[in-house]
């Protein structure tokens, strides 16, 4: 898994953590990306990156 600093909004973050594309404490300072939310990231850096 990937990590990303939590520097992001918490209802995103919650948003993100119900679709199980981030994991992580609520204590600590970042957060994991998932299987699932790197393929989602890379599907989207595709689209917006043309």
């Amino acid at each position: 898994m990937r990590r990303s600093w939590k520097g992001y909004p918490f209802d995103i973050l919650d948003e993100l953590r119900e679709e199980e594309l981030i994991r992580g404490s609520n204590r600590s300072k970042s957060v994991y990306l998932t299987e699932n939310g790197i393929k989602e990231a890379e599907k989207r850096l595709k689209t917006y990156l043309k």
